[in-house]
């Protein structure tokens, strides 16, 4: 029982520590620049009847954040 309670309690003090972490990073994203982006693409194969297509982005390196999302629609199907 006495390891239970100690592992209990440990496990409470990393679940307080994780949550105060967590509410320091989102201060920290809100404050970010986007300053350095990188271009980011995923293309899509489409099927018998959807044409392939890719998407185009820029994500911040900091913190995710997208801009100028694009799609390009190619001629043939998937």
């Amino acid at each position: 029982m006495m390891e239970f309670t100690y592992l209990k309690d440990k496990v409470n003090r990393k679940r307080l520590l994780i949550a105060k972490h967590e509410k320091e990073l989102q201060i920290l994203l809100s404050k970010c620049t986007h300053e350095v982006t990188e271009p980011k693409s995923k293309y899509y194969s489409g099927s018998y009847l959807d044409q392939a297509s890719t998407d185009y982005w820029d994500e911040c390196v900091i913190c995710g954040k997208q801009f100028n999302k694009t799609s390009t629609t190619h001629s043939w199907y998937g």
